[in-house]
């Protein structure tokens, strides 16, 4: 036909579906029941292992063979209006989950993160083209290690530099990074006590002050 078909699942209830069907400029919404089978992507289906700073793995189960559409966005972001949103998205990824794939899952990584949380928005489109509600699902943050004030991911001397020059106002003071004591305060005894942790006069950071 000039102007092909498409229908997307916009929202499931308890027993119906509603749909929203396109065929060139016509768009028309209806709510029918429920009784055919479509493919159930569920929060709890959706999970995240090995997380770096800028990178998690995402795998993701779904009960039937489909091609899953996803986006990650920042926490705060503007999440996509429905699943036709999603699939216009300029940063929308696909993934395929065949039949030998439902037991276990299909697994990407997910890059270009940062340590702050995020959210990834999935939709699945089944063998018939259609596609269900949009999933938004929560990438945890990665924690933080104590003492990395400069956050390359290692504590080293150059991270008690980086305290000497919160405190002299060079760098901007961080409770969250510098405050290796756990005073509540950025001070040349945070630095000591990076200190003690580099030459293993302390096991753990942060050392709570007495």
């Amino acid at each position: 036909p000039e102007h092909p078909t498409r229908a997307v699942i916009t929202g499931v209830g308890d027993g119906t579906a509603v749909i929203m069907v396109t065929a060139g400029e016509f768009t028309k919404t209806v709510t029918v029941q429920a009784d055919m089978t479509c493919v159930d992507l569920k929060s709890a289906d959706v999970t995240f292992a090995n997380r770096t700073d800028t990178t998690a793995d995402m795998t993701v189960k779904a009960p039937e063979a489909c091609t899953v559409s996803y986006v990650v966005k920042a926490a705060d972001a503007e999440a996509p209006a429905d699943s036709d949103a999603l699939l216009k998205d300029a940063d929308v990824q696909t993934l395929t989950i065949t039949a030998e794939d439902l037991e276990a899952g299909k697994t990407v990584t997910l890059e270009k993160l940062t340590r702050d949380a995020a959210k990834v928005y999935l939709a699945a489109t089944d063998a018939a083209g259609n596609v269900t509600a949009v999933l938004a699902v929560d990438v945890p943050a990665q924690d933080r290690i104590p003492g990395d004030v400069n956050e390359d991911g290692s504590v080293d001397i150059m991270d008690a530099a980086m305290i000497i020059d919160m405190i002299k106002g060079k760098e901007e003071p961080n409770l969250a990074l510098g405050d290796i004591d756990g005073s509540g305060e950025i001070d040349i005894d945070d630095v000591t006590t990076l200190m003690q942790f580099l030459v293993h006069a302390v096991d753990s950071l942060p050392v709570k002050s007495e």
